[in-house]
């Protein structure tokens, strides 16, 4: 549908030599991306370049699961100490799952 409605303004690109597993890693620098522009809103653009990591021993894949897991751990313990925190910070997840 977005290609329909934009046509050439908006080509459609396809990593299809990224494997399963690439794929789902990939999840880790794209959620530290849309932290990065939550926490730190410069450098917006409406047009967004995707770099896919091949490994998760890079350190983009690195430094990308420290956040998340950063991210989890302040999220669980939210969850046991104040759930007004934990709700707010569901909100940031749940609509990227």
């Amino acid at each position: 549908m977005r290609f329909q409605a934009l046509r050439e303004l908006a080509p459609i690109t396809s990593y299809r030599e990224l494997t399963a597993y690439q794929d789902f890693i990939n999840i880790f620098p794209l959620f530290g991306q849309y932290l990065d522009m939550l926490v730190l809103p410069v450098r917006l653009n409406l047009w967004h370049a995707f770099h896919p990591i091949y490994s998760l021993l890079e350190v983009r894949g690195l430094v990308s699961l420290a956040v998340t897991a950063g991210f989890v751990l302040i999220t669980v313990i939210s969850f046991r100490r104040d759930r007004p925190a934990f709700f707010g910070l569901m909100l940031i997840v749940v609509p990227l799952l």
